[in-house]
């Protein structure tokens, strides 16, 4: 499992143990129910009216977020990523990082179905089967006839 780790803040650990700060790990890639939850977001946004951009940091955060280096008195602390959503300044550089992790991963496959577009890169409508047409195609000999030629059909 590759992780990407994200400097949060200057280190507020007792002791200050860490040069690099506290830092949040991120998976790499979202996982399947953390990408289920942000298209879910999508329907959620859309029925509620709040921004589709605010509920995808939370997402991110909630399901890339896996471990901290926070250390007290006691020694390392727990993970918990509630408490990383509880504080916002700790929160916002690891929702950021988390977005420029994983939203392509959500929006491209939304944009190829929305352009209809499919994995081989053509559209839809040259994939399908062509109906050909019964009539016989005029060649260039054949005479062109004006509307009053034609038989009427009443």
């Amino acid at each position: 499992m590759e992780l990407v780790i994200v400097r949060a803040r200057d280190c507020a650990c007792p002791g200050t143990p860490h040069e690099e700060g506290d830092t949040v790990s991120l998976l790499a890639k979202l996982s399947l129910s953390g990408g289920l939850a942000a298209q879910a977001d999508i329907i959620a946004a859309a029925g509620d009216g709040s921004t589709l951009a605010q509920r995808w940091l939370v997402t991110y955060v909630r399901h890339g977020a896996v471990a901290w280096n926070l250390v007290d008195d006691d020694g390392p602390v727990p993970f918990d990523v509630d408490a990383i959503l509880a504080d916002y300044a700790f929160a916002l550089p690891v929702a950021d990082r988390a977005d420029d992790l994983y939203s392509a991963a959500i929006i491209d496959p939304l944009t190829v179905r929305l352009n209809g577009i499919s994995r081989n890169g053509l559209t839809d409508a040259s994939t399908s089967p062509r109906v050909r047409s019964t009539q016989k195609r005029r060649g260039s000999s054949s005479r062109v006839r004006s509307a009053a030629s034609m038989p009427s059909i009443a």
